[in-house]
């Protein structure tokens, strides 16, 4: 037995990982079907009732694509019917964040087995530096998605590869990739690349390794094709797509310009104090790091340089969630000379007070979001997305502002047009830029894009007039959610509460 997982056995992992996620469940409580999740959810509902989002933008463009980057967790919380996706939802992210957690703790662990070092790593990267980053992207996130899950099980294929342990590591992988082909594709690249750079400097590759390739190239390979296929169409008007997928909707995610400011400014701080550290203490880690980096400016070139479609489809900076936990954990290593001894010593006892305190999160945490299954609903949109559902038929199509990301799921009727839910394919997101700028007159013109155009939409909302809305009623829209203070005086109200008003068209 190694000396790290004799003084690190699962047991202790499984006890600072609770310790862990009772903190991260109360500060920033838990999150079902709206936000990032409104995607996944929506066509978890479909799978579990067909007839549900019949006039849906974003769900019927993902029928079309057949198998999807989403279907795979989409399926593990809809296959035992429609009232219980709430509650496989809530049981997946358990264990996917318990996944994640252990993972990251058996991980950190092979640098440091004192907890509280540990602890102090994992806490920094998943709550204090949460939303400072490059490319829109967090290791930890607070309800079920496929990146949830993909991350809890790279995290312990990176505990494999430093272990050396490639069959574990690619199987590992391979799940990973069913769950966000994303996410697994760029770890197999990086892992790839690393160990053909470890090559170099051995007489030759552990034959494990050779193995490893061809049982992630014909499993999660063939599924990446098929999903990658899925989504592919005609090369006509690429340019124009990059615009309107890239630029206009998605710039946090995409386009380097409009990065985080200050999660740039953290980068550059932890990779120039950062690197140097775990080049002394882990040099594969460092070498991960250096290829992470590596990419990054290939990217940047692709993107900003040659506006290429593929490289824009890499998303590489998503890769920066493993870049800033590498690092930190160098950084935090360094405090260990500080830690008195008695604090490196885990015991049962410690976690007596978070357990209260993950008890406490369940009902009452400090965060705003808290949609736990048994909880009621929280915000004014839900609560007339609730009222929705009882008095609309189930083919309404909905207008809504795009500030409400969460009347979809809660409503279980289709939506004309959303802000988080976007199609995949070029055809879809064709129809979506039409439905965003005839809606609410958003286009690549006005020059806001991304979440910055959202406050500009809703007061375009607010002032629709009544032959607008006509004209939208032709394009199939039935039923109107508005704010509550606009004022219909030709239509039918359905339902209100203090913050929006449904009318029917």
């Amino acid at each position: 037995m190694r000396q790290e997982e004799a003084k690190f056995p699962i047991k202790s992992c499984l006890l600072l990982a609770g310790v862990l996620l009772s903190v991260l469940l109360f500060a920033q409580g838990y999150v079902f079907g709206y936000g990032d999740l409104e995607e996944m959810n929506s066509i978890a509902m479909n799978m579990a009732d067909p007839t549900l989002f019949s006039k849906d933008l974003f769900v019927q463009d993902a029928l079309l694509m057949g198998i999807n980057h989403r279907s795979f967790c989409a399926f593990l919380i809809s296959f035992l019917g429609l009232s219980l996706i709430p509650w496989l939802a809530f049981l997946w992210f358990l264990f996917s964040a318990v996944l994640l957690l252990t993972g990251l703790i058996k991980l950190v662990s092979t640098t440091t087995q004192k907890p509280v070092i540990i602890f102090l790593a994992l806490l920094a990267t998943c709550l204090i530096t949460y939303d400072l980053n490059l490319g829109g992207h967090d290791l930890y996130s607070n309800g079920f998605g496929g990146a949830l899950l993909a991350e809890g099980l790279l995290a312990w294929a990176w505990y494999f590869l430093i272990r050396q342990q490639y069959i574990q590591m690619s199987l590992l992988s391979v799940a990973a990739t069913l769950a966000h082909p994303l996410e697994g594709v760029q770890f197999f690249a990086i892992s790839s690349a690393l160990l053909l750079w470890l090559s170099f400097s051995k007489d030759r590759l552990p034959k494990a390794w050779w193995l490893s390739l061809p049982i992630y190239v014909f499993t999660a390979g063939i599924y990446v094709l098929f999903t990658h296929l899925a989504v592919s169409e005609g090369q006509e008007d690429v340019q124009a797509h990059i615009d309107m997928a890239y630029y206009f909707r998605n710039p946090h995610h995409f386009d380097i310009l409009s990065f985080s400011k200050k999660g740039a400014l953290l980068m550059l701080l932890l990779m120039a104090f950062g690197l140097p550290a775990l080049w002394k203490q882990n040099k594969l880690l460092a070498k991960a790091c250096i290829i992470v980096v590596l990419g990054m400016l290939v990217y940047t070139i692709g993107t900003l340089g040659f506006r290429l479609h593929l490289v824009f489809n890499t998303e590489w900076f998503r890769t920066n969630i493993w870049l800033k936990l590498f690092l930190i954990m160098a950084l935090v290593k360094r405090l260990e000379p500080f830690i008195p001894e008695k604090w490196s010593r885990l015991k049962q006892s410690h976690a007596i007070p978070f357990l209260a305190l993950f008890l406490i999160s369940l009902f009452y945490p400090v965060a705003e979001d808290r949609q736990f299954p048994w909880l009621g609903t929280q915000r004014k949109s839900q609560e007339i997305a609730l009222e929705a559902k009882n008095v609309l038929p189930i083919d309404a199509l909905v207008l809504f502002p795009l500030s409400v990301n969460d009347f979809r799921c809660f409503s279980e009727r289709s939506g004309y047009v959303g802000m988080k839910a976007m199609p995949v394919r070029k055809e879809g997101m064709r129809m979506w830029y039409k439905r965003v700028n005839m809606a609410f007159e958003q286009h690549l013109g006005t020059g806001l894009r991304g979440f910055k155009m959202v406050p500009s939409a809703d007061q375009f909302l607010r002032q629709l007039t009544y032959n607008e809305l006509m004209k939208l009623k032709k394009d199939g829209v039935t039923h109107l959610l508005t704010f509550a203070e606009v004022n219909y005086p030709g239509l039918r109200k359905l339902a209100a509460n203090s913050a929006y008003v449904l009318y029917e068209l």
